[in-house]
């Protein structure tokens, strides 16, 4: 049974304060829980009185299902784009905090209406890039955090601070922008210049879809 009490006897000796669990995944002792990390992320807490307290931290990606579903007592599965946790033959849509104890899911939820939300949001405002007889071609009228850029990492200014709050408004006000389209090629690994000026329209419908996902915390 993966507990407090299970990973309190993996961190022993020299390995009492972390020990690595996985490729960017490790087992570390707290004041008063023991944490499973995946890179900058506690995803799995455990807590002496027998909560775990689940977090994303929105990387609803493979990798942190994987890992979860590894290193906890519950089983992740993905339903379009919805992630679902199954705890001692119980059912919940997850969320980012919830927690389980004893056999129970502490306030279970049957329903993501948020998810559902986003993802009609995402589907209507890529539905009208499609349509678009041309891309807006980035400029510094284009959203601040969208345009802007770290200095050190070159990195959008929105996913430096990891700001989502501008994304959303613009899905909700279908404002599309040249910036935010090459944003989301260049977070996929394109080669952002290219495919934008060569409009691979289906390329780029796509990978905006799949950065909006991404940056609001719905899983692929």
């Amino acid at each position: 049974m993966k507990n407090y009490a299970y990973y309190n006897g993996v961190l022993q000796g020299r390995n009492h304060a972390q020990k690595k669990l996985a490729n960017n995944t490790y087992a570390e002792r707290y004041s008063d829980s023991i944490n499973i990390r995946l890179y900058d992320t506690n995803i799995i807490k455990f807590f002496p009185d027998g909560r775990i307290v689940l977090d994303s931290g929105k990387y609803r990606t493979v990798t942190t299902k994987d890992r979860i579903n590894q290193f906890s007592p519950v089983n992740i599965r993905q339903e379009k784009s919805k992630w679902y946790i199954m705890y001692n033959n119980r059912e919940s849509v997850f969320y980012d905090g919830i927690t389980v104890k004893n056999g129970r899911i502490i306030k279970p939820l049957k329903e993501d209406r948020k998810t559902d939300r986003y993802i009609k949001l995402i589907n209507v405002y890529c539905k009208k890039l499609r349509s678009l007889e041309k891309l807006p071609i980035p400029g510094p009228g284009d959203c601040f955090y969208c345009y802007m850029r770290d200095t050190k990492t070159n990195k959008p200014l929105g996913d430096c601070t990891n700001n989502s709050d501008h994304l959303l408004s613009h899905l909700k006000e279908k404002y599309i922008m040249g910036s935010l389209i090459i944003n989301a090629l260049e977070f996929s690994g394109y080669n952002a210049a290219f495919v934008f000026q060569s409009d691979y329209r289906d390329i780029i419908v796509r990978y905006v879809k799949k950065y909006f996902k991404s940056k609001l915390g719905i899983a692929q």
